[in-house]
């Protein structure tokens, strides 16, 4: 009866049923659901305050769902304040039972309204019981939380990283099974990020299942529509005292970055712009080769800039550069790598062909043509051919 009166939101017929001294404010109906339940689920807050005031009343009491009554309904986010105030005054409450989405009391009061204060309040009363790093059925942690939380998020973002046992590094088994940095990151928001990065244990190396770290995204956002903001996340991360910037500095040159990131790397001391990746061990100037004609132009010119490029480091397979530049047909880049005082036209690969070797095999593309001469007039060049070279010259020549 008493839950058939809260289902229908009647507060007056649960006011009247509680009044009787024989009303068991547990007992759930045919679907085992509590009255709690219900109320839960209707989203009735005066018909929960009745309840609430019953000392009859079991908070923990497991319905039929096998759910603590008073969770029923969180997974729509809808909780308050007074809830979690109620909670921490019980005693018999266990703040770590998991309800129906497996959150327990604090997964519940930072997706909800509850204001930071609260959260505050509840980690201050429970004393190290509740357990700040439990994942929720959704493989998400309170601090993964709090990331998508509608009021207040920065500060309770900064309450739960006060916690000396929170680890800010643990992976969601989701998605991209990135970390909460990786999120502030994708987010766009700086100041989420100046406080994780606060944190003494947050690893700004740390990679997700594609291998990323959270200086790439940032990186590849630098010309969206919040680009001073992720221009201002990207020199966050490049100022931090562990930061790894190689591996991003590859990232960004094998991928569709804007320049003006590459820019920003490059800007940064320390930076090894000969760093080699995992595999292939491919330089920064080996991975522009391999984009588009335009973006590829503008990145070698960006990287023949800068004083420490090796133009001459090859891959494992012993490419150089030029070489890879003439297969790929890229004229401009091979004009490019020309103009550098440094360059080594006279690099074999595991192979033994030289630059001039490969522009002569394709020679029927236009762009090779003029590379070829390019090469002849080089004074250090060593005319060393085979015989299909040779032909391809002798035809050039007429």
């Amino acid at each position: 009866m008493l839950a058939l009166g809260c289902n229908f939101e009647k507060a007056r017929k649960v006011w009247l049923l509680l009044a009787h001294t024989d009303t068991n404010p547990n007992i759930p109906n045919s679907y085992g659901l509590t009255p709690l339940s219900k109320v839960r689920q209707n989203i009735d807050l005066l018909c929960f305050r009745y309840l609430l005031s019953n000392p009859l009343l079991k908070v923990d009491f497991v319905d039929g769902e096998s759910s603590p009554s008073i969770w029923r309904g969180s997974s729509r986010d809808y909780t308050d304040d007074d809830l979690i105030h109620l909670l921490m005054l019980d005693p018999d409450f266990d703040l770590n039972r998991p309800g129906a989405t497996g959150s327990n009391a604090l997964h519940v009061a930072i997706q909800s309204d509850c204001s930071a204060s609260t959260v505050a309040a509840l980690l201050a009363a429970a004393e190290g019981s509740v357990d700040i790093n439990m994942k929720n059925r959704q493989e998400r942690t309170p601090l993964m939380l709090a990331m998508t939380s509608r009021i207040e998020r920065e500060q309770k973002i900064g309450v739960l990283l006060s916690q000396p046992d929170l680890d800010p590094n643990i992976r969601e088994e989701i998605e991209d099974h990135g970390a909460v940095l990786h999120k502030a990151v994708k987010s766009g928001d700086p100041a989420i990020c100046r406080l994780l990065l606060s944190h003494s244990l947050t690893d700004v190396n740390l990679k997700d299942s594609k291998k990323n770290t959270p200086l790439m995204p940032a990186l590849n956002n630098c010309y969206s529509s919040k680009s001073a903001q992720y221009t201002e996340i990207v020199q966050m991360l490049c100022a931090h005292e562990t930061i790894d910037i190689n591996a991003p500095l590859l990232h960004a040159f094998s991928s569709p970055t804007s320049t003006f990131a590459c820019g920003l790397l490059l800007a940064q001391e320390g930076i090894d712009v000969n760093a080699r990746s995992v595999y292939f061990g491919r330089t920064a100037l080996m991975m522009s080769i391999d984009l588009p004609a335009e973006s590829a132009e503008a990145k070698v010119r960006m990287l023949l800039s800068v004083p420490r490029v090796d133009v001459n480091l090859c891959d494992c397979y012993k490419e150089p550069p030029l070489s890879k530049a003439i297969k790929n047909g890229s004229g401009a880049v091979c004009r490019l790598l020309l103009s550098h005082p440094s360059i080594d036209v006279n690099l074999r690969d595991s192979q033994g062909f030289t630059p001039l070797m490969h522009a002569c095999r394709g020679a029927h593309q236009e762009s090779n043509l003029e590379v070829i001469w390019l090469l002849l007039s080089r004074p250090g060049l060593e005319p060393s051919f085979l015989w299909t070279e040779m032909m391809w010259i002798y035809a050039l020549m007429r």
